[in-house]
């Protein structure tokens, strides 16, 4: 029986709102996923502590260059505030093969290393991996870096 089961739950509301600019060649997007900031108890090692969401802003934006017929080189970036902690700054330089199989590397500044395989199955569908590697800091030394896999539908 952990510590927080009698506290009664409560209806925490939230509503995020996000824009994106997208053309031929470029996007851009702007997005805050949770506006609303809810505080929270959390339990952890039969401990309870309380957390207070914050509300993320993400600003990102790319652009295709076409190196060669079937090769377009993507760089990317993104940007991540939360109130109370560092700027996050994402750069990505992708390379994109025939519309078919997208590789790149990541960087966080500062923070960690990664890299990410996309394979365009068909006009609808893509499957892709991501990892990431945090550098020398707490986390490298509980973490052995994040997996991600993911599919992506277009409708």
């Amino acid at each position: 029986m952990g510590i927080l089961n009698d506290i009664d739950g409560s209806f925490k509301p939230n509503v995020g709102v996000g824009a994106l600019l997208k053309g031929e060649r470029f996007f851009a997007s702007l997005s805050v996923p949770a506006l609303l900031s809810n505080d929270r108890l959390e339990e952890e090692d039969g401990l309870a502590t309380f957390a207070a969401g914050k509300a993320h802003v993400y600003l990102a934006g790319g652009y295709d260059f076409q190196l060669s017929k079937g090769i377009l080189f993507r760089p990317s970036t993104m940007f991540r505030y939360v109130e109370a902690t560092p700027l996050s700054i994402d750069i990505t330089a992708a390379f994109c093969f025939n519309d078919r199989v997208e590789i790149g590397p990541s960087y966080r500044i500062r923070e960690g290393l990664g890299g990410l395989f996309i394979f365009n199955a068909a006009n609808w569908i893509n499957m892709g991996y991501a990892y990431e590697a945090p550098f020398d800091n707490a986390i490298a030394s509980q973490s052995n870096g994040t997996h991600e896999v993911f599919i992506k539908l277009r409708m």
